[in-house]
């Protein structure tokens, strides 16, 4: 478990790493999107 804290920079690697994060889940959908096209 790294300590990323769902923080709005680190947001799009946090997805990267599949982190669990309720708030970026929610604060940024469209970024987990394209994290997952990449």
């Amino acid at each position: 478990m790294s300590r990323f804290d769902c923080l709005e920079n680190s947001s799009i690697e946090i997805i990267l790493f599949k982190f669990p994060c309720d708030q970026v889940k929610d604060s940024a959908p469209e970024t987990r999107t394209i994290s997952t096209s990449k």
